[in-house]
């Protein structure tokens, strides 16, 4: 019996440990944490920005214009719903893509779990905003996400872009983005 009792708490000791150093060593791989907010920038515009732990706030939409505002939004209200929604995807761990896609017969800008899917099977699920009428979908992503690092180079499949297309659609690999954008002052 007192040999089993041994065994027991050395069984328990090995185990214990065993997890300490598992979870730990998951802590060390995890990628650094992500929130998204509408702050206002030094110019005084409402402005979606990722804030990272590793990197600061990164600028992601300066609202600046009326893209999808619909009747009743200012460029704070249309910052504040989409920060919101931006969040609310990112702790879904959906928010791996921004394309576009339809819902009601309007154009919308939306997450996409994978680089050549669509919006998620459920829109609403996954639509950040609702354009106009007027506005090219496929024009949207370049212009109203904040990519003047990225130069006037022209939108083409590689594994290196921020932006990529496949066919008409148009993907920004919100990953890359947050790596490779400025952050603010």
């Amino acid at each position: 019996m007192k040999h089993l009792s041994k065994t027991v708490i050395i069984l328990l000791a090995i185990l214990s440990t065993t997890a300490c150093s598992n979870s730990s060593s998951k802590t060390n791989y995890s990628e650094p944490k992500v929130s998204y907010a509408c702050v206002t920038d030094s110019n005084g515009t409402p402005t979606t920005v990722a804030q990272s732990e590793k990197r600061g706030n990164i600028p992601i939409i300066r609202w600046t214009s009326d893209f999808g505002f619909g009747e009743g939004y200012t460029p704070q209200s249309r910052c504040d719903e989409v920060s919101a929604n931006f969040q609310k995807y990112y702790k879904r761990g959906i928010l791996n893509y921004i394309t576009t896609g339809q819902k009601n017969n309007y154009d919308i800008i939306c997450v996409s779990s994978k680089f050549g899917g669509g919006c998620l099977s459920d829109a609403t699920q996954g639509q950040l905003w609702t354009l106009k009428r007027e506005d090219n979908a496929s024009e949207v992503i370049p212009k109203v996400f904040d990519l003047g690092y990225l130069g006037s180079a022209p939108l083409e499949q590689s594994d290196g872009s921020v932006i990529t297309r496949q066919g008409s659609q148009v993907y920004l690999d919100v990953k890359k983005h947050l790596e490779q954008a400025p952050t603010m002052p």
